[in-house]
């Protein structure tokens, strides 16, 4: 199953895409993220969460997040979504540019 972006970009739905590919389209999309961040110590946080919602992992919360990104402790994935802010026209949140 393929849903098409607006920049008409091919996205697997499901189990269809090999690693390498998927990891491709997951670096571009957090090169993208990483420059809407205003430091650069969340970077690293935001791409553990984000895999963590894209993973199999049943349980979604903080606690379970930080245990697949390898940290400590949820404090980091909290602080994270605590504090991010978003533009109404930002590109990311599906703006046309």
């Amino acid at each position: 199953m393929f849903v098409r972006t607006t920049k008409d970009h091919a996205v697997a739905a499901g189990h269809s895409v090999e690693l390498a590919g998927w990891q491709v389209i997951f670096d571009e999309l957090m090169g993208r993220i990483a420059g809407r961040c205003g430091r650069v110590e969340p970077r690293p946080t935001a791409r553990g969460y984000l895999q963590g919602l894209l993973s199999g992992i049943e349980c979604k919360n903080c606690w379970n997040l930080a245990g697949h990104a390898e940290l400590a402790g949820p404090q980091a994935m909290q602080r994270l979504l605590r504090t991010a802010r978003a533009s109404t026209s930002d590109p990311a949140r599906g703006a046309s540019t």
